[in-house]
């Protein structure tokens, strides 16, 4: 299944591009009885959120692209939407994007008597990521379990 989304995230890419998305992520498994395709887009501006219409057009075009060029041998069901408002982090290029946005962080240790995080996040080096939670702290990137976007109201 790895090679399926390989080749669909080649495709995905040119069919989000089309319509001002980008690609942030492939997923292709079988639920239930059924496999399913989600292709999850996003804005090239991190300011602005993706649409029903950006979905439903990349879906439409990117159907036809996977009609013309087969990559999957079975029958599937194909979503396509944005990541969330509390999109994962997953590398530098991300928390460059999302640099002086708050973030919600897990941990697999503690840090500060703490596993769970929140703050700002300031930068980031080869080996850590910097927030501000009320002073600044310096996070090893191998202890966070997960990154993602805070959910603010």
């Amino acid at each position: 299944m790895a090679k399926i989304t390989e080749v669909v995230k080649g495709i995905a890419k040119d069919a989000a591009k089309r319509f001002d998305c980008s690609l942030f992520d492939v997923e292709y498994k079988k639920e239930g009885s059924d496999y399913v395709l989600r292709v999850y887009i996003e804005k090239e501006n991190p300011n602005e959120n993706i649409s029903i219409n950006d979905c439903e057009n990349v879906s439409r075009y990117l159907s036809d692209l996977l009609d013309e060029s087969d990559p999957i041998p079975n029958a599937y069901m194909l979503e396509v939407s944005s990541p969330g408002i509390d999109r994962p982090l997953r590398n530098k290029d991300d928390y460059e994007r999302y640099k002086g946005r708050n973030v919600d962080i897990g941990l697999f240790t503690k840090i500060n008597g703490k596993k769970n995080l929140s703050g700002e996040l300031l930068g980031y080096d080869d080996d850590s990521i910097i927030i501000d939670s009320n002073g600044v702290i310096k996070v090893p990137l191998d202890k966070i379990s997960s990154i993602k976007l805070a959910i603010s109201f």
